[in-house]
């Protein structure tokens, strides 16, 4: 798990820091779709629904779709989990409530969440 002794080295020793460094990176590598993914379950309409991912420091997550556009085959909402440490984990969240033009272009979407 050399990604989060990274973590755990630089916040030296402040497991507060260590935390909050955690969540910048992963939310800014979910942001960008900084993350692999390794298998997938997908739709008729070949939409992923849950995937497993590896994020770019080699930690593991699952990629699941919580809500699907009905007009356009794409995910609207999703979860997607960043795993670490002795049962650690984080789970990024894409909330409900994206808007899209006629053309299915993202018009607006809510802000990426952590917990």
């Amino acid at each position: 798990m050399m990604g989060d002794y990274i973590f755990s080295q630089l916040a030296l020793g402040d497991p507060g820091f260590e935390a909050r460094l955690r969540d910048m990176f992963v939310l800014g590598w979910a942001m960008s779709n900084q993350y692999q993914v390794t298998s997938a379950t997908v739709d008729d309409n070949n939409v992923i629904q849950t995937a497993r991912v590896t994020w770019p420091n080699g930690q593991q997550g699952t990629y699941t779709v919580t809500q699907q556009n009905t007009s356009f085959p794409v995910a609207d909402a999703f979860t997607i989990t960043y795993e670490y440490g002795n049962g650690g984990i984080r789970t990024v969240t894409q909330p409900v409530g994206v808007t899209r033009n006629t053309q299915g272009a993202i018009l607006n979407s809510p802000d990426l969440t952590i917990m």
